[in-house]
């Protein structure tokens, strides 16, 4: 076995090898790792920050404290960040190896052959290069692994029964990288009905269910919106197709790509869908009819289809919709390869050079893959050569070139994304704020409120939407007609009163021009949505200073101090406040 472990490491890291020399991308990577200061140094205070506040809409304490690490050790290196999650997907591997192992002995003949086959599959097939070679994916890689060794320890209590514990404590490591990983539960019943060991099976499961159902829970509260938005027809279609597409890509591995949008109407009239159910229903019906002669089948069926539950947390994304998303695959199609390679095994103990055929030929399109994850200006490329509808990937270009201060390039690709379709608020948005660099106010107002009269009526709205009312305050008030600029801000307010933003802008127009008791109200409003917003609080003990309202104010500071010790101006205010109260 420890040839094999070797093996399948080497080999694995030669296929990934091109990856190392990637750049971080643009998409997400700026969010969790290079424009994130929780990410950026190993500090009590960014340890305290990743376990206390979400990335924005997951829990990943666990994966921010490893990027926190990198960063101290090596600062922004991505050849370390990708090294990283390398070294993960080949940990994975072997876990992945082992526990075909594991599954496999005394059941089939070839339980090597089986092993290093599901091992090597997993490993070099091309569908799990995003959670691999995208540093942002990291909380996938990182929560898989975990989610394997956690499956790996349990199958071991057969042999000593402290690895329950150890199963258990690993479970929730992997919860805390990501919380995708709830189905692990599940997947342990899997496995005991194909050992016959379902004696017992449930009682162990709970302290399981129990991790699962509590870190479901902390999940739900960032992925509010997301579900909001789409009824239970429209994700269960859109699961459908997700899993239809998986599957599809795991037979066929070639197009893939960053962004899977769905612009077509989410109904089971249309093919997409109504085939995608069927295919469900047949593996469902396989399932069923083969659960006693080849108990195999229907264990990795499951495991298959259970492990694409979470897919439905990422259908829904700043008012896009998307029907699958690669590293979503990353652990069911464990579930595939263990069906193919035992029923392979046969003929690969027969015929070793077709196998080695197969390696060759993974391994290449694997190299192949990894090199489209090369920079964002690659990554999104291929995204818009792959879609036949590539709104989103030509607007992140061009915002990618903007910030390169290429401003033709990036207009070129936001008028291409027009050209598909005019109504997107985000796209136009971004020309509003390309005009605004180039110094042409008056254009690009004229944008903002085209941006603005795009936003869908019939979902809710984003917190990026309403950044046009702000800009538009902006340009009225530079143009001296203060209570229109005031009135944009008013109608940021009244248009996301669930985001914070909207009423701290408000109520610093308040103050700035005397509208103390409004100023109180709106800044209120945004301390008592998100009350660990430090600037929101600062301002609103500014505004209670300014009535009066010493108590108060000073509470505040208190508060803004304690939380950052480093909030230089609240603690001089708060040092004079105190004063002036002791002199009163």
């Amino acid at each position: 076995m420890r040839k094999l472990v070797i093996s399948l490491a080497t080999i694995t890291a030669l296929a990934y090898a091109p990856s190392l020399g990637n750049d971080f991308q643009a998409h997400d990577d700026t969010l969790l790792i290079t424009k994130n200061p929780i990410a950026q140094g190993l500090t009590f205070k960014n340890i305290s920050a990743a376990f206390t506040t979400f990335d924005p809409e997951l829990y990943i304490p666990l994966t921010l404290l490893s990027y926190q690490i990198e960063f101290s050790l090596f600062g922004l290196s991505p050849f370390v960040f990708h090294l990283t999650s390398l070294l993960l997907h080949i940990g994975s591997a072997i876990l992945v190896m082992l526990i075909a192992y594991r599954l496999s002995l005394d059941r089939f003949r070839e339980p090597e052959i089986i092993a290093i086959g599901t091992g090597l599959l997993f490993a070099l097939h091309p569908l799990n290069v995003e959670a691999v070679a995208w540093a942002a994916a990291r909380k996938d890689a990182l929560s898989s692994f975990f989610f394997f060794a956690s499956l790996w320890a349990y199958l071991k209590m057969d042999s000593d029964k402290k690895w329950y514990r150890v199963a258990i404590a690993l479970f929730g490591l992997g919860l805390l990288s990501k919380v995708s990983i709830v189905i692990l539960p599940f997947i342990l019943l899997c496995t005991d009905v194909l050992r016959d060991k379902t004696k017992g099976s449930l009682r162990r499961s709970v302290p399981f269910f129990g991790l699962s159902l509590l870190f479901g829970i902390v999940a739900l509260l960032g992925k509010q919106t997301q579900f909001s938005e789409l009824t239970l027809l429209d994700l269960a279609l859109l699961w459908c197709k997700s899993v239809t597409f998986a599957l599809w890509k795991f037979v066929w591995p070639s197009g893939l790509n960053i962004v899977y949008d769905q612009f077509t109407p989410i109904t089971m009239v249309r093919a997409e869908f109504y085939l995608a159910v069927a295919l469900v229903l047949l593996l469902l019906t396989i399932s069923v009819l083969m659960r006693k002669k080849q108990k195999i089948v229907p264990v990795c069926i499951t495991w298959f289809l259970i492990c694409m539950l979470p897919t439905m947390a990422t259908f829904w994304k700043n008012g896009i919709v998307f029907y699958a998303s690669d590293r979503y695959s990353y652990i069911a199609m464990v579930g595939l390869c263990l069906l193919v390679m035992t029923y392979a095994a046969p003929y690969l103990q027969r015929y070793k050079a077709v196998g080695a055929v197969f390696v060759l030929i993974f391994a290449a399109l694997t190299m192949r893959q990894a090199l489209t994850w090369k920079d964002t200006g690659t990554t999104y490329g291929r995204a818009v050569e792959m879609n036949p509808r590539p709104i989103l990937p030509l607007n992140n270009l061009g915002t990618y070139y903007a910030e390169l201060g290429d401003f033709v390039t990036a207009r070129e690709h936001y008028d291409k994304a027009l050209a598909l379709d005019q109504r997107i608020p985000q796209t136009l948005a971004n020309i509003a704020k390309l005009l605004r660099k180039e110094g042409k106010r008056t254009e690009a107002a004229e944008w903002f409120e085209r941006s603005i009269k795009m936003i869908p009526e019939e979902r809710m709205l984003l917190e990026e939407d309403v950044v046009g009312y702000f800009f538009l305050g902006e340009y009225h008030e530079q143009n001296g007609d203060i209570e229109k600029a005031i009135g944009m801000f008013e109608a940021a307010a009244l248009r996301a009163p669930q985001y914070p933003i909207p009423h701290v802008n408000l109520g610093i127009m308040y103050q700035k021009y005397r509208r103390l008791e409004e100023a109180k109200i709106a800044l209120s409003a945004a301390v008592s949505i998100d009350g660990k917003l430090l600037d929101a609080r600062y301002r609103l003990a500014a505004v209670q200073a300014e009535t009066g309202d010493f108590t108060a104010a000073i509470e505040n500071l208190e508060y803004v101090v304690k939380k950052d010790a480093d909030y230089e101006q609240a603690a001089l205010h708060l040092k004079k406040l105190k004063e002036m109260a002791r002199g009163s």
